[in-house]
């Protein structure tokens, strides 16, 4: 593990110069971190990791119910709040998240593609759990990846994870939404390490 690029101490000061010229491109001093904990452990560990890139980042504190509703209306950089709900089958966050008029759609005026919203529709016929379902809600999960991001709306991650720079398509915004039943699809670049 100490050999990962985030996690080894040499790599350290290059890394954390990589991330400064990335903000110093956007012209980001400073972040604010919306949360209904005023003592959030995830806002400090991000204090903490952006301080010594010149990041200085505020926790603003607010009730659950107007944190959602600010972070529903787009107003926001960074927000979390913590509610993990384990779902059977993707077919199901669809469902309760991303299907026109349920709970999270409206989330950021998100509008999907028509392809997707036709995808949607198969996804109606298909047989729950068959090889059809699990083809189409990974070309959903595609469409909402590259054509639908940055508006999608999605659910917080409950899992943290460490990805090598080799392994492709671990995406935190794909993966996560579908995490409580592992909705991954990830392959080795040909640069990947072999065992022994």
């Amino acid at each position: 593990i100490l050999s990962y690029p985030c996690l080894d101490p040499s790599q350290k000061v290059a890394q954390q110069q990589k991330a400064m010229k990335v903000f110093e491109e956007k012209g980001i001093t400073e972040l604010s971190f919306l949360t209904d904990d005023p003592e959030d452990p995830l806002g400090e560990i991000l204090q903490q990791q952006l301080k010594p890139l010149g990041i200085d980042m505020k926790i603003e504190v607010s009730e659950l119910t107007a944190a959602r509703e600010q972070a529903y209306a787009c107003d926001y950089e960074i927000f979390f709040f913590g509610q993990a709900v384990a779902s059977k089958d993707p077919v199901e966050i669809i469902n309760q998240v991303f299907r026109p008029g349920a709970a999270g759609f409206e989330l950021c005026q998100a509008a999907p593609p028509q392809k997707w919203m036709d995808l949607l529709d198969e996804l109606d016929k298909s047989i729950l759990g068959s090889l059809e379902e699990k083809s189409i809600t990974k070309e959903m999960d595609t469409i909402m990846r590259e054509e639908w991001n940055p508006k999608v709306p999605v659910r917080r991650p409950d899992e943290f994870s460490i990805q090598w720079n080799y392994v492709h398509n671990v995406d935190a915004i794909p993966t996560n939404k579908f995490i409580q039943t592992r909705y991954i699809d990830a392959w080795l670049g040909e640069d990947a390490p072999e065992g022994p």
